[in-house]
């Protein structure tokens, strides 16, 4: 929706007695510009909520690293153990779904331009925390986005932009975080073929519906699972409950990993 909005707007400021060449070249920037943002504004998210986890726990976030292959890492200064570091790590996972309810509860009051300011605000919050070179670029092509769409798009434009970006950031949560222990997870990667990631206490990770083959306790104590947003419910994972036995194999039906 987005992308079309973009491009009427574009064909209408050129006219249509204007060269074909020129607007096309605008179209493909703009496109260009909505992918890089897509691409990299789900860490964004990921280490703002980190950052705010931390500052919230009286700690100094010292700075943002952001990297082209869309992770990131926040430098927060304060002790390495306890409740607040704990909470500081939870919280970057669960982030952006909470920023995606939170723009929705938002929507849902008519709130819709607030949706878009407050993004545009926290955005210019990282900025000053971000210390690599490309890091600033991500956070500044959003935010340009942003001036852009607030600034010259129409009313009907800012609320989808609005719906988008609290669809985005619920999408872009995380499906599983590991508590205590370590597990294994396989998951697809081709026609019948899986490849396997190991997580420790404090990580995470997220496979698409039906893209998860088995989730097994590695460990040599009992895994428990702190938290469990989308996948689990529509895979079957949730069977293991919040904590399971050790060495216990949980399959899922679904896909065929072939031999494995």
């Amino acid at each position: 929706m987005v992308f079309a909005f973009s491009l009427e707007s574009t064909q209408h400021q050129f006219g249509h007695g204007s060269g074909s060449l020129p607007r096309l070249i605008i179209v493909l920037g703009v496109l260009a510009l909505i992918w890089f943002a897509a691409k990299y504004f789900g860490v964004i998210a990921h280490e703002g909520a980190h950052a705010i986890a931390g500052w919230s726990m009286g700690r100094k976030v010292a700075s943002v690293k952001l990297n082209s292959d869309a992770t990131g890492v926040t430098f927060i200064q304060g002790p390495g153990k306890g409740p607040g570091t704990i909470f500081t790590a939870f919280v970057g996972y669960l982030g952006p779904s909470f920023f995606g309810l939170a723009a929705a509860a938002l929507i849902s009051l008519g709130y819709t331009e607030a949706v878009l300011w407050i993004t545009l605000l926290l955005l210019t919050v990282m900025l000053f925390r971000v210390r690599n070179f490309f890091g600033v670029i991500s956070v500044l092509v959003n935010g340009v986005l942003l001036v852009v769409i607030l600034s010259y798009g129409s009313a009907k434009l800012q609320v989808v932009a609005a719906y988008v970006l609290s669809w985005f950031l619920l999408l872009s949560g995380v499906g599983v975080v590991l508590a205590h222990g370590s597990i294994t997870e396989e998951h697809l990667v081709g026609a019948e073929h899986c490849e396997s990631e190991s997580f420790a206490k404090g990580s995470a990770f997220v496979e698409s519906p039906g893209e998860v083959h088995t989730v097994t306790n590695t460990g040599s104590d009992t895994a428990v699972i702190w938290w469990a947003t989308v996948f689990p419910k529509s895979d079957g994972i949730v069977e293991f409950a919040p904590g399971f036995k050790v060495g216990g194999v949980y399959p899922v039906p679904a896909p065929n990993c072939g031999a494995l």
